[in-house]
């Protein structure tokens, strides 16, 4: 019994190291825009490797407290995806959105002052797998396979139609999102999120 146990053991181990050594090949690519005009110069933020970031000199945040969301636009591989699933993602966006500036910052139908009009498309969706972070989390106690999403936003002021900022971005979860790790879109919802808090937080700090 006990080295069949021990069998077991080195043939989930043997499995776990196959699965390490394939997702060495998941690793983050640096960031960089597909949609963008060259009109703007986009820098790597010192604080996040994975954001590359541009401001019109001057332009302050406190100037706006509203934001409208234009349609969100979708520019990935879509065969990988069903489009039921795409258009989950895409409400799935507005509605963490919503829910992530409010109740202090309202997103609004309409141009007007202090509003900021707000145009992202979604440029990768990585899913997570969740019956691998399944095998995984049994064999060594955290999942691996991380999931993730990589977005490209502009900004602008609604009643100039004014580019004031743009960003391209690209986040992955990390094992301690745990209950995201055993959803396919888990972890790129997290990214959705992330970016409602980074986008609250800019409003507050003008950074």
């Amino acid at each position: 019994m006990e080295k069949r146990r021990n069998g077991k053991s080195k043939e989930l181990a043997g499995w776990v190291l196959i699965i390490m050594v394939l997702l060495q090949g998941c690793a983050a690519v640096k960031p960089q825009s597909s949609l963008m005009d060259n009109k703007i110069e986009l820098k790597q933020c010192k604080e996040d490797a994975s954001k590359l970031w541009w401001e019109k000199p001057g332009f302050d945040w406190h100037r706006y407290n509203k934001v409208m969301l234009e349609p969100m636009g979708i520019k990935i591989d879509k065969k990988n995806f069903k489009q039921e699933e795409l258009q989950t993602a895409v409400s799935g966006f507005r509605k963490i959105m919503i829910e992530g500036l409010s109740p202090e910052y309202l997103v609004v139908e309409e141009p007007g002052p202090k509003v900021l009009r707000i145009r992202s498309t979604i440029t990768d969706i990585d899913t997570s797998n969740p019956a691998l972070n399944v095998l995984t989390t049994l064999a060594l106690f955290v999942p691996l396979d991380m999931g993730g999403a990589a977005i490209e936003v502009e900004f602008f002021d609604s009643i100039t139609g004014e580019r004031v900022a743009a960003m391209v971005d690209q986040k992955t979860g990390t094992p301690l999102q745990l209950k995201s790790s055993f959803s396919r879109f888990g972890q790129s919802n997290g990214a959705f999120g992330e970016w409602a808090k980074e986008l609250k937080l800019a409003f507050a700090t003008n950074p």
